[in-house]
């Protein structure tokens, strides 16, 4: 695939880095972009179970409370492997008490930071580069529209 003549997959994977000062040092995060399906390799997503209606059908029931507590973990796991995944780009990242193979840990990176003293402002900037790595912020937008225009208006001075 190409877009404007180039290939996405040529430029690399998409980062994101924040640097943390505390005292006299600093703490740079880095996050990358994540294939979040990837997750449902490692843990299926939950099956509603089926009822029997009023007039004898059967269906998927999506009210069941059992399904929708068991959904809702599954997406908190869900999204705590995002975060983990995409914070691996970090170098020298190491958790004390995250278990990759164990989703019941994976909430775990909450409060290892926590213990580490960052505030909340701090883990917030961290979850924001994991978003940014994985989408769009305002800022790329804005910095990408200004790249096209000037690339635009460089062809206009070229070709006059």
């Amino acid at each position: 695939m190409k877009v404007n003549g180039k290939d996405p997959k040529a430029i690399g994977p998409r980062e994101s880095v924040v640097v943390i000062p505390v005292g006299g040092s600093t703490f740079t995060f880095k996050a990358r972009m994540v294939n979040v399906e990837k997750f449902g390799d490692i843990l299926k997503a939950p099956e509603p179970p089926e009822s029997i209606g009023k007039e004898g059908t059967t269906f998927k029931d999506y009210e069941n409370a059992k399904y929708l507590e068991d959904a809702m973990k599954w997406a908190t796991y869900q999204t705590d492997w995002w975060i983990l995944e995409s914070l691996k780009a970090t170098e020298d990242l190491v958790w004390d008490t995250v278990d990759m193979s164990d989703p019941e840990t994976f909430g775990n990176w909450k409060t290892e930071l926590e213990e580490a003293q960052f505030s909340q402002t701090e883990i917030v900037a961290i979850i924001n580069i994991v978003n940014e790595a994985n989408g769009m912020s305002q800022e790329r937008l804005e910095e990408a529209t200004q790249s096209f225009l000037a690339e635009e208006a460089a062809k206009l001075t070229t070709t006059t």
